[in-house]
């Protein structure tokens, strides 16, 4: 996969914490969450800050992030089981460098 060139600046957005405050269910949560962190994937963003206000969700947030960066074959080992990540599997895909497509993967 060819990448794009480097900007010359850093990209970086704010976000609050009660974005999904409103969402009763853990499914929707996870799904609101996950369109974040595949656009901010998609646009090559270099930072994601989360802003506490109430109420406050940004645990949550910051958890399923952090899970949508870390590569597949690490997932497992450094977060195991929670129940925040319940609903993980419904995550888009993000294609970055370091989330090797399954065909590319063979390859290597």
């Amino acid at each position: 996969m060819a990448q794009p060139p480097r900007r010359k600046h850093r990209l970086s957005i704010a976000i609050p914490s009660s974005l999904v405050s409103e969402i009763p269910h853990l499914r929707e949560k996870t799904a609101t969450i996950g369109h974040i962190g595949r656009a901010a994937a998609l646009f090559r963003v270099d930072d994601i800050y989360i802003y506490r206000d109430r109420p406050d969700e940004s645990r949550l947030i910051g958890l399923i992030l952090r899970y949508m960066e870390t590569p597949q074959y690490l997932r497992r080992l450094m977060f195991g089981m929670m129940a925040e990540l319940r609903y993980v599997g419904i995550l888009p895909p993000l294609r970055t460098p370091h989330h090797p497509l399954r065909k590319k993967a063979e390859e290597l």
